[in-house]
């Protein structure tokens, strides 16, 4: 139902998206902290924003229904993250060149709208079934999807 949704299952979708970006950006602060250099610190950040990226179309695409929370969550963390490297902190100057934080800060908006068109995507094909089908669209896994492929995800072969 809609109560039990808003009450039971939004709370920890949002919760789960908030701990993955933020499980993520501290990986990256252990890496500094480690002393990495330049050339890793980098390599983490563009590792981590595919992941991110990776947890968001699994949630989309990847399970018998689509959870819209984690990959809304996901792109405002990198939204902000190219915010703030518009105005980058000090230390962040000093181990990167103004064309690096620039780059990064570009990659982290490219993958913010790229979630965001990812979610679009997944909300035009569920509206699109739903016209189709109708209730059955949400119950009956058998019917196609209307991009052709099945509406099963992973998740639900596995079970």
């Amino acid at each position: 139902s809609v109560k039990e949704y808003w009450w039971l299952r939004f709370p920890f979708e949002i919760h789960f998206g908030w701990i993955t970006a933020a499980l993520l950006l501290n990986i990256n602060v252990l890496v500094i902290h480690q002393g990495a250099d330049a050339s890793m610190q980098l390599a983490f950040a563009v590792f981590t924003h595919a992941l991110l990226l990776t947890v968001s179309t699994f949630s989309l695409y990847g399970l018998s229904k689509a959870i819209f929370t984690i990959p809304v969550v996901v792109s405002w963390a990198t939204w902000w993250m190219f915010i703030e490297l518009k105005s980058p902190k000090p230390l962040i100057f000093q181990t990167f060149s103004s064309d690096v934080i620039g780059g990064m800060g570009i990659a982290s908006l490219g993958f913010s709208s790229m979630v965001v068109v990812l979610v679009a995507l997944r909300a035009l094909i569920h509206s699109m079934n739903e016209m189709i089908y109708g209730d059955r669209a949400a119950t009956d896994h058998s019917l196609p999807n209307i991009d052709g492929t099945q509406q099963q995800g992973l998740l639900q072969n596995a079970a």
